[in-house]
């Protein structure tokens, strides 16, 4: 079962939900623009993240992924105010552009798993308080697109890293 392509598209009064059951993807703009978000819920069952889906929500706190989460597409958390530390599942395979840009406080060393074989240009843009990243041994490329300007790199602007460790060869 799907959350179709924006469902809630900015409900600006949703402040939080809980998926639960039998959803298994989550559709593109599914809760864009929900600016009163503040917390979510996502059961494990769930395989795949649309783009934009919680992009530009006032979601913040710690973000929990889903355990079976194989698909973070683009832009799915852009601007939103996590905090902590982000735990990427084992069995996620990509990360699309953008996904995690602009999530200013996200911190800690980020571990990619091992399945994921490319990195979204901007995909962790201006997470400035990241202070290590440990890259998998299959990574075959970070990508960097130059039409996103500001945020092409995909860790561009992550000040606080400090710590790099490449299992592999990139």
């Amino acid at each position: 079962m799907n959350l179709y392509v924006c469902t809630f598209q900015n409900c600006s009064y949703l402040k939080s939900i809980n998926i639960h059951g039998n959803i298994t993807k989550i559709g593109s703009e599914a809760f864009w623009g929900c600016i009163e978000f503040t917390s979510v819920n996502l059961h494990d069952g769930i395989k795949e993240i649309g783009d934009g889906a919680f992009a530009n929500t006032g979601l913040k706190g710690e973000l929990r992924l889903p355990r079976d989460l194989e698909v973070i597409s683009h832009n799915v958390f852009y601007n939103c105010d996590f905090s902590g530390e982000l735990v990427l599942p084992k069995n996620l395979h990509t990360i699309g552009d953008k996904a995690f840009a602009y999530n200013w406080r996200l911190m800690g060393t980020l571990e990619i798993p091992q399945n994921v074989l490319s990195i979204g240009a901007g995909a962790f843009a201006k997470c400035r308080s990241l202070e290590g990243i440990i890259f998998p041994e299959g990574l075959e490329s970070i990508r960097y697109e130059s039409s996103l300007y500001e945020d092409g790199g995909a860790f561009q602007d992550c000040f606080g890293i400090g710590r790099i460790v490449c299992k592999g060869t990139i």
